[in-house]
């Protein structure tokens, strides 16, 4: 179920109003796996328009976004859903809100995903920032849509992230063209962080290939298991 509409709501922004609808999307590396990891997702509409909801985010404040994921996270069972992973900009991290919300929801291990516009200069400040930070270890920062954008081996020189999340793109294009490079992708990425994550797995020879690799998945091979809390 993509959607609850008896949890969808009304959020006011200084071009508006926009209907949200929340929606977890499920993150494992096998089916039937114990090990589960929700990405918090939104659909958003704005005059009975929808709106690409990467660009709806980019025109709020941190304080806005942080009054979202707070008014949402508080509908979720988090003792159901103990491992959620929140989209956040630089910006977010370092004005503290990521500590906010871990404090405000002790029961979740949250992930906090950067966009693949965010800039090697943003990666290099978020770094020094983490190191800085007595909490720093608690900062599971995910890096989203590699290979495109940003989200390159420059960035990666900037900092160890917890994850790297490769672009559907990416995967589609590299399972269709060359197999063998994209393993050795996937190895080397490995490399670099403690798990990958191959976005787009929508058939099942896709997650076959992903179950073999020994990678986690996201995408609509896991349809089923996109829900609301």
């Amino acid at each position: 179920m993509l959607c609850n509409e008896e949890k969808n709501f009304f959020f006011r922004f200084p071009g508006g109003e926009a209907l949200l609808c929340p929606r977890l999307e499920l993150v494992t590396d096998y089916v039937g796996s114990d090990y589960k990891i929700y990405e918090l997702l939104c659909s958003v509409t704005v005059n009975d328009s929808r709106v690409d909801p990467s660009f709806f985010f980019s025109t709020l404040t941190e304080k806005e976004i942080f009054d979202f994921y707070a008014r949402v996270l508080k509908k979720i069972d988090t003792s159901k859903f103990k491992n959620i992973s929140l989209n956040v900009n630089v910006k977010f991290i370092v004005l503290g809100y990521c500590d906010e919300i871990s404090v405000m929801f002790p029961r979740v291990n949250f992930f906090f995903e950067l966009s693949e516009l965010c800039t090697v200069k943003e990666c290099a400040e978020l770094k020094v920032f983490i190191e800085s930070s007595s909490g720093g270890s608690n900062y599971n920062v995910i890096l989203d849509d590699f290979g495109s954008f940003s989200s390159n081996f420059d960035t990666l020189r900037q900092m160890n992230f917890h994850a790297i999340k490769l672009s559907k793109e990416f995967f589609w294009e590299c399972y269709s063209s060359d197999r063998k490079f994209l393993v050795e992708m996937i190895n080397h990425l490995r490399s670099k962080t403690c798990f990958v994550v191959i976005e787009g797995v929508d058939t099942v020879d896709k997650y076959l290939f992903c179950r073999m690799h020994k990678v986690f998945m996201q995408g609509y091979f896991f349809a089923d298991e996109c829900i609301y809390g």
